[in-house]
């Protein structure tokens, strides 16, 4: 993940969800789970579509 300007590392691996698309399906699932239903998605522009898809 690109190191994003003053926050800390470890700050960011606690809010954002990133990875391989298992692996981001396991952690939305964990958010299901403790009853979170609605997430918001801040897509970067940058990246390639087929990953999106994914």
């Amino acid at each position: 993940m690109q190191q994003i300007i003053g926050i800390p590392e470890e700050q960011i691996n606690e809010c954002a969800i990133y990875g391989a698309p298992e692996n981001v399906l396991r952690q939305t699932e964990l958010l299901h789970d403790v009853g979170i239903r609605y997430l918001i998605v801040d897509l970067n522009t940058n990246i390639r579509r087929e990953n999106l898809t994914r």
